[in-house]
């Protein structure tokens, strides 16, 4: 009978030491399941942090963008600019040409009087010639008449 009871303890013993393998197993089990756990999370962080890094990319890319057009929009107000003051020189240019034929009217009015005067000065001429010779002629008649 001791036999047997020792042979039992002997068992429990085993037993005991069994279970305690089994729950250290266990708890084993619980911390590689806890650590899966937070590899999940830490991968799901990271996958939250690709995504941010995309946006942040595709947000850079859009201030680019952005930027380059604000470029062209300067470029293209220069360009205006450039416009506007050709134009102004144009009208500067059209009012010297204005300004030039007015003058050039004015010389040819001025021309035109010069010639009407000169034309006035020869009937003038003309007629004084008339008169001298008139003034000649009866001259003359008053010689042979008296």
């Amino acid at each position: 009978m001791e036999t047997e009871v020792c042979t039992n303890r002997k068992k429990l013993q085993t037993n005991a030491h069994m279970e305690t393998e089994v729950c250290t197993k266990r708890k084993k089990l619980q911390t590689n399941a806890h650590m899966e756990t937070e590899v999940c999370t830490n991968r799901k962080k990271l996958q939250t942090n690709a995504h941010n890094e995309l946006d942040v990319c595709m947000n850079r890319k859009k201030l680019q963008t952005s930027a380059h057009n604000e470029l062209e929009v300067c470029t293209n107000r220069k360009k205006l600019q450039t416009n506007a003051h050709n134009e102004l020189e144009v009208c500067m240019n059209r009012k010297k040409l204005q300004t030039s034929a007015h003058n050039e009217l004015e010389v040819c009015t001025n021309r035109k009087k010069l010639q009407t005067n000169a034309h006035n000065e020869l009937e003038v001429c003309t007629n004084r010639k008339k008169l001298q010779t008139n003034a000649h002629m009866e001259s003359e008649v008053c010689i042979y008449t008296h």
